[in-house]
């Protein structure tokens, strides 16, 4: 049995420029002032950051280590309307904005920077060398484009569900990457190909597998995963230190292990129980640290 943390709610706005961004958080109480690590978690397009906190466990891992968890919201596609998944999903500027997109103008990383000066401002110490993200879906590629761009600001991520077209430009060190995928995912198959997205549009993606293998060549290690272990209900498999990879079997586009969306599975795949995300990303990113 563990013995939880006392950590405060915070849900709160900042401007960005003449911009509302509204963001959620789990703090640890002010009686533990040392600094904390800091994961913050960036959903899928169309969800809210607290959804992360309340349905996929990250509030309880925040109570269960003593973490700061932050789970920003994106803006809807039409920041004047109120946000819905149908018709004006809340999205991220992960490096692919369409022209005329109010997202295309923002900076995700100023926003999260923002964030980080929202904290400081009530008190709240942070370990600059256990500062991590967490991205599912449009929130992975998110992930990953901060990593390459910005990666003096950030000691690993994890990536959940999320594939990119075109890899970031890299700047700095590298950073360690761990990425989550299911085998029965229709928005993100692991061959590739041309998929139907929730709001009317088709994107192509290229095969997982091929997508990390330019990665760990922007690294300056071998496409090919060099480990492959078979495990109960999983695959793993390492390419050099820096980056390794989970296929989470029968799992669809969902977050594993977490709660379901409520979208129905003939649009996002199945969801599977065996395999807990959040505590594996959490296990992953609690050995990782500034090199």
């Amino acid at each position: 049995m563990w013995q939880a943390f006392t950590v405060t709610r915070i849900d709160a706005s900042l401007m960005q420029g003449r911009i509302e961004r509204t963001w959620h958080a789990e703090v640890p109480s002010a009686d533990s002032p040392q600094p904390r690590a800091l994961v913050v978690v960036l959903h899928g397009a169309g969800s809210e950051g607290s959804r992360y906190l309340d349905l996929q466990g990250w509030a309880e891992t925040a109570r269960r280590e003593g973490i700061v968890v932050v789970a920003p919201d994106a803006l809807p596609h039409d920041p004047s309307r109120a946000p819905r998944f149908r018709d004006n999903p809340r999205v991220w500027n992960s490096g692919r904005p369409k022209p005329g997109e109010t997202r295309a103008q923002l900076d995700e990383a100023v926003f999260l920077q923002a964030i980080g000066e929202a904290l400081a401002e009530r008190g709240v110490q942070i370990d600059p060398t256990r500062r991590f993200l967490v991205g599912h879906s449009n929130g992975a590629a998110l992930t990953w484009k901060l990593l390459a761009e910005e990666p003096e600001q950030w000691t690993a991520g994890v990536s959940v569900a999320g594939g990119l077209v075109n890899l970031p430009l890299r700047h700095g060190p590298i950073r360690p990457l761990l990425a989550i995928f299911g085998d029965a995912d229709p928005m993100l198959p692991l061959a590739g190909g041309t998929v139907a997205l929730p709001w009317g549009m088709t994107r192509t993606m290229p095969p997982v597998f091929e997508t990390l293998g330019r990665w760990a060549e922007s690294e300056g290690f071998s496409a090919t995963p060099v480990e492959r272990l078979e495990e109960a209900g999983v695959t793993r498999y390492r390419w050099n230190p820096l980056l390794s990879a989970i296929v989470v079997h029968g799992q669809g586009h969902e977050w594993p292990g977490g709660q379901d969306s409520g979208l129905p599975p003939e649009m996002i795949g199945p969801q599977t129980k065996h395999f807990d995300a959040t505590a594996e990303a959490w296990r992953f990113l609690q050995h990782q640290e500034h090199r």
